[in-house]
């Protein structure tokens, strides 16, 4: 590869950088020699002064390099990794621990008893099916939008949340009968929750319990789909949920906790 021209915007040698004590070309993307070509040029001659602008340089390089680190670990908001965890309760049967990371919203919950786990974290979601395949319960992570302004009426903005969301409910249980709504809440806090009767494409009647509740800056929408027959004996998988839950943002929330005296 030919050389660059010398000249006043050409970079400088390799023997000028050794000469005058430059950092070594092991920095990230950000910073490069030919971006420091200014201060190169402005350089005093004296030694003590040299050394005391390389030193600025070497410092101004570490801080640069901090900051891709700590931008390399704050995760995107659409980031989603699921961990399952068993904590032994002896005498008692274990309890299995899901640690759920939403971008920056993490949340820890008790898995329901004798249900099979799916994970989809190309979807933002997680599945729960009971041993007898009666019983499913979704849960689905989305990014949120900004908070409500603090000067916002607070039954105004929970009514209309409440509103858009059994709009996009009954988009897709098309049909459905709504049967009852009420206020959920969990972990602090509190959203808009709903029974519907649905009957699928195949033919087959379900019940359902729908919970919206935000966590930070993300909604978690929690489904309970059951046959209407066995939906009162299914429906502490929810709740099994809604009682352990817990949720942090930015940090990991605390593990809730549970007695093995019978």
């Amino acid at each position: 590869m030919p050389r660059q021209p010398a000249g006043k915007d050409a970079c400088p040698t390799r023997a000028e950088r050794h000469a005058w004590n430059w950092v070594p070309q092991t920095l990230p993307t950000s910073v490069c020699f030919c971006g420091l070509k200014a201060a190169l040029r402005a350089a005093p001659r004296n030694l003590f002064q040299r050394s005391t602008v390389s030193l600025g340089l070497v410092l101004l390089a570490l801080a640069l390099i901090v900051c891709d680190a700590a931008r390399a670990q704050t995760p995107p908001p659409n980031s989603f990794s699921v961990k399952i965890t068993e904590q032994s309760l002896a005498p008692l049967p274990p309890i299995t621990l899901v640690r759920v990371r939403a971008g920056d919203t993490r949340v820890v919950f008790v898995a329901p008893r004798h249900f099979r786990f799916r994970n989809h974290e190309d979807r933002s979601e997680i599945r729960f099916i009971s041993a007898d395949d009666s019983c499913s319960l979704r849960l689905v992570f989305r990014p949120a939008e900004a908070a409500p302004a603090a000067t916002a009426n607070p039954e105004e903005v929970r009514a209309e949340l409440a509103a858009r969301w059994r709009a996009s409910l009954l988009a897709r249980y098309p049909n459905a009968k709504l049967l009852e709504e009420f206020t959920e809440t969990a972990a602090g806090a509190a959203g808009p929750a709903c029974d519907l009767l649905w009957t699928n494409a195949g033919g087959g009647e379900l019940k359902l319990r729908a919970t919206l509740l935000r966590f930070g800056a993300h909604w978690v929408e929690l489904t309970l789909t059951s046959a209407p027959a066995s939906f009162e004996q299914n429906r502490h998988a929810l709740n099994d949920i809604l009682l352990t839950l817990r949720a942090a943002e930015g940090q990991d929330p605390p593990t809730p906790e549970f007695s093995n005296q019978i």
